[in-house]
């Protein structure tokens, strides 16, 4: 939003201190503001603002009765890039665990489940349990008992990193290896939740920065009299977050999952297709037919797969030059970089970078 405002004029934001329902609800009682931004599901704020007949919007799902438009995840998207995130690690048994009424959530499982269902691959899903509660009762004990009960080894999404975090919880207490038997994908990002649960939490990127940049965006229109849209308007996760808690390869061929293993941590290292038969202790003859039956493709593409998705994101994130970049993802020269990249992405890095730019600063100015 602070970005929204430094390129489009100046707004006087306030923000009550205390983020509690009653306060915040009294606060807005007495203030008299052109437009409001929110991030809660509170039916008592919501329900304030919706009195206060001020302009707003929302980054939350809010009940439709409100009629306050929303900027939110694309549920589809994260779900995909979750189930893909899996699917990549040769997990073949997927979970949901959601949170029960939340629209959001739900959307969320459906897509996830239809992801599953379309790769011809079972899931299983927490559909009716009520939501674990941080205190000790029977919803943990629920909860834990769902985990007990799926095959293993599986690959749980949940809703949101909070509920990621009482996976993990309840999977160190039940003594579940995590990624071994139970590997797990939140959603939010919440880096500092993230890297202190045990193990720290893979998430999908919600793309908060350009969530917060439609949101304000969206707001100075309707405050300008324009009128609201009648969808919601979407913002695409652009990926998964990998850490820990979904950091194996899930392949019965322990040999092939040892090569699967090397090429995720050291494709830009400048190895080579000997350089991984060396490192899973198998000839690389064997390797190679191994490879290519256990899992439909061959080492050198996911090398150069792994090495292209490095440098998609050097593109994207980063001014470094294209020969730095090459020289980052283990590809000798700028000549052989460029020519490796156009041919398997079907454009040049240059102009991947324009697009990538030119695409993040649509979604900032619509």
């Amino acid at each position: 939003m602070a970005r929204y405002l430094r390129e489009n004029g100046r707004w006087s934001v306030f923000m009550p201190e205390d983020w509690t329902g009653d306060a915040v609800s009294k606060w807005l009682e007495s203030w008299r503001g052109e437009g409001v931004i929110c991030h809660t599901v509170d039916q008592t704020v919501l329900t304030v603002i919706k009195r206060l007949g001020t302009p707003a919007v929302s980054l939350r799902d809010v009940p439709p009765f409100l009629n306050i438009p929303m900027v939110l995840t694309d549920n589809s998207v994260a779900a995909r890039l979750a189930f893909e995130h899996f699917h990549e690690r040769g997990f073949r048994q997927f979970a949901y665990c959601g949170r029960v009424g939340v629209d959001s959530s739900d959307e969320c499982q459906r897509s996830f489940h239809d992801c599953a269902t379309a790769a011809g691959l079972p899931g299983s899903f927490l559909e009716a349990a009520k939501p674990p509660s941080t205190k000790s009762g029977d919803d943990g004990k629920d909860l834990a008992r769902w985990i007990t009960e799926l095959p293993k080894p599986v690959g749980i999404m949940a809703a949101d990193d909070r509920r990621g975090r009482q996976i993990l919880d309840a999977c160190r207490t039940l003594k579940i290896p995590v990624p071994d038997q139970v590997a797990v994908i939140g959603v939010d990002n919440d880096a500092v939740l993230c890297d202190l649960t045990d193990p720290p939490l893979s998430s999908v990127d919600p793309n908060a920065e350009q969530a917060g940049c439609q949101a304000a965006a969206l707001l100075d229109r309707l405050m300008a009299g324009h009128p609201a849209p009648q969808k919601r308007l979407l913002v695409a996760p652009p990926g998964v977050i990998a850490r820990r808690s979904t950091d194996i390869f899930v392949i019965e061929d322990e040999q092939v999952a040892a090569a699967a293993r090397f090429i995720h941590e050291h494709a830009c290292e400048g190895i080579t297709v000997d350089t991984v038969a060396r490192a899973a202790h198998i000839s690389r003859r064997v390797l190679e037919r191994r490879y290519a039956l256990r899992l439909g493709r061959s080492l050198k593409h996911d090398i150069l797969e792994a090495r292209l998705d490095a440098a998609k994101q050097l593109l994207t994130e980063t001014n470094l030059p294209a020969t730095d970049i090459a020289k980052k993802i283990g590809i000798n020269g700028r000549r052989s970089f460029d020519r490796t990249f156009t041919k398997s992405v079907g454009m040049s890095p240059a102009a991947f970078r324009d697009r990538a730019r030119a695409a993040i600063l649509e979604a900032s100015t619509h």
